[in-house]
């Protein structure tokens, strides 16, 4: 994990140098999260066909509880996914506190961003 962090602070640091988005996609963004913090999460389970590895969607829980606790309580999960058995299981499976502060496209807006 250690390798991971610190790639991905490097990572971090690079895309705020370099990667400035226009007004029209930040527009969009504020739209679908007016939230000043935000953690976005992609899960992907309908698309493993060729043998890619399915993570366990338990395995995701104990990222995103991190995050929330360290985060002001106005901060969201927003959550995309290509499966509403994903979203179905963390509603079954995760605690309540974590799953009210999860959005989803179809909670925020009808258009991706």
């Amino acid at each position: 994990h250690a390798w991971l962090g610190e790639n991905r602070q490097r990572g971090a640091k690079l895309l705020h140098k370099y990667y400035q988005p226009n007004r029209v996609l930040l527009a969009s963004v504020r739209r679908a999260n007016p939230h000043s913090k935000c953690l976005a999460v992609h899960i992907r389970h309908s698309d493993k066909a060729n043998r890619r590895k399915r993570i366990k969607i338990l395995h995701f829980l104990p990222y995103v509880q991190t995050y929330l606790k360290n985060v002001p309580p106005s901060a969201m999960v927003y959550l995309a996914t290509d499966s509403s058995e994903v979203m179905s299981r963390i509603r079954e499976t995760w605690p309540t506190t974590v799953v009210i502060r999860i959005h989803t496209q179809d909670s925020t807006s009808d258009t991706a961003v």
